[in-house]
């Protein structure tokens, strides 16, 4: 086999390391024969199935390309060693960077019970919760509650619901609706059934945006807000740094109450459209964190997501 320059193979590390592919057997020796090119007089049909001499700078070459591959998927991080709960997506980019996060979700009815549980599974730092209205036979035509909730307080039953089937207890639960004076944080989701309350929320969170004075800063906050039909919803996003959003929002969606079109009693939501906000909700949280950690392509937060679900029509603004 041909002798390589000590230059030669530096270069090759490099165009390897850009490519962060997992390689093994075989697979490393094609990959670090292409990263050379024609440096390497080895033929394809010289490709053994067995042993192959190797020189010293194409030994240690596949010696690293091996030891990449092995540090890109760990075989067990002690994250999932500590926490099977969440096992199954613990090694994703955004897992790590959502634990720190704290959230405040009001509104826990067909949107806010399925939101608070989906976050749940994921284990944030902190969910402050708010609501002050308790379980009705009635919710559970669409909201996240079993008969064993009836005539307990919303927050209280969505808190437990955490605690059995996500091993999440680091709630703070307000049997009161958001108000003037309550707390804002950097990330506020809510899923309210009406147009003065939504204005009250995002009024606290716009506020308490502007009180950073740094550009970072403001783009770690997340104002999200979800409105639900029976068969058909929508969810209008708006990140800390986007002054434009903020203006729309306020312009073209936090209309009053007596402006927004009524439905019919026995036909205001449906379990499946509401757990399908709440995927789409969470899900643009997910990007939202992800987008945080320098992914290699940016993922979409939409300001503006309308689903039907008659039509299955789904429209996203960005």
């Amino acid at each position: 086999m041909a002798e390589i320059e000590s230059s030669a193979t530096e270069r090759a590390l490099e165009e390897m390391g850009e490519r962060s592919t997992i390689l093994s057997g075989q697979d490393a020796m094609h990959a670090m024969l292409d990263a050379f090119g024609e440096q390497i007089t080895l033929s394809q049909e010289e490709l053994p199935a067995g042993e192959i001499t190797l020189s010293a700078d194409e030994e240690r070459l596949l010696q690293q390309v091996l030891e990449d591959a092995h540090q890109e998927i760990p075989v067990n991080s002690a994250t999932i060693e500590e926490d099977d709960s969440t096992s199954r997506f613990s090694g994703a980019v955004w897992y790590s960077a959502i634990q720190d996060k704290v959230i405040t979700l009001a509104g826990l009815g067909g949107i806010g019970s399925y939101v608070g549980f989906l976050l749940s599974r994921m284990h944030p730092r902190h969910i402050y919760m708010y609501d002050d209205d308790i379980v009705e036979e009635a919710n559970m035509s669409g909201q996240l509650y079993s008969s064993l909730d009836v005539n307990e307080n919303k927050v209280s039953a969505l808190g437990g619901m955490m605690g059995n089937y996500s091993g999440y207890h680091t709630t703070t639960e307000f049997n009161d609706k958001f108000g003037e004076y309550s707390q804002a944080t950097d990330i506020m989701i809510c899923g309210f059934d009406n147009m003065e309350a939504r204005k009250t929320f995002f009024k606290a969170w716009k506020e308490h945006v502007g009180m950073i004075t740094t550009d970072e800063g403001r783009k770690k906050c997340l104002f999200i807000d979800g409105r639900l039909a029976a068969e058909e919803f929508q969810i209008l996003c708006i990140t800390g740094d986007n002054a434009e959003a903020m203006i729309r929002y306020e312009r073209d969606f936090l209309f009053s109450d007596a402006q927004a079109d009524a439905t019919i009693c026995s036909y205001k939501q449906t379990t499946f459209c509401a757990n399908m906000i709440a995927s789409y909700m969470v899900n643009s949280f997910v990007n939202f964190v992800a987008n945080s950690c320098n992914p290699l392509m940016p993922r979409s937060v939409p300001f503006y997501t309308y689903y039907n679900a008659e039509t299955m029509y789904l429209k996203i603004e960005e």
